[in-house]
């Protein structure tokens, strides 16, 4: 079976090329939550692997259990840091920024905009930042209803009404449903930024 979170390991790829000279700084919040036999198709460990030596990845999960998990199904791997955290909080009191960020935290679209709200300031210039279950059909313009999924729909409403650019990738296996992919290239940031000014997160 194809992996389950493909994309997300391209995209760490395609970072790698627009990003030769860097050491990535990657982040996810929501991590593995048990073991199964899609195991290692998941993030952490693709993202893991994608970045090499090429980068780090902190891995970022309110239950401790699921960071267990994750740390069990990547033992061996060096680059991955686990925190146990609240993503918002976590992003209110960080002040890093990252190559990549990746949302996979509750199915809740308000949520999930709000952790949006805090990454977007926290991204490097050409960086991606992907939603897991984003809830969008695959030509990125409609909310899809043949799936539960929801997580992207505020964040999609939200990049639609400032015009910003983003992709819905659909997984690459037999999984319904789709990922959303924001390049934030000085375009995009500029857009997504302002239009964050005065919203409350």
């Amino acid at each position: 079976m194809a992996a389950t979170m493909q994309n997300v390991s391209d995209a760490i790829y395609e970072l790698k090329e627009k990003f030769p000279d860097d050491i990535l700084k990657t982040i996810e919040f929501g991590t593995i939550p048990i073991v199964d036999a899609s195991s290692s198709g998941q993030s952490t460990i693709l993202i893991s692997y994608a970045l090499g030596d090429r980068g780090s990845l902190i891995s970022v999960d309110h239950d401790i259990k699921s960071i267990g998990t994750s740390q069990m199904v990547c033992q061996g791997r060096d680059n991955i840091i686990w925190v146990e955290s609240d993503s918002i909080e976590y992003l209110k009191n960080s002040d890093e920024k990252f190559h990549f960020i990746f949302l996979d935290t509750w199915d809740d679209k308000d949520f999930v905009f709000r952790e949006f709200c805090w990454a977007a300031s926290k991204m490097i210039v050409n960086g991606i930042l992907m939603i897991d279950d984003a809830g969008i059909t695959e030509d990125g313009q409609n909310i899809d209803i043949n799936v539960s999924c929801q997580k992207g729909h505020k964040v999609w409403q939200f990049l639609r009404d400032c015009n910003a650019e983003f992709s819905a990738i659909r997984y690459p296996n037999f999984l319904n449903g789709t990922q959303m992919k924001i390049i934030f290239d000085e375009i995009n940031m500029s857009k997504i930024i302002n239009a964050l000014e005065g919203i409350e997160k």
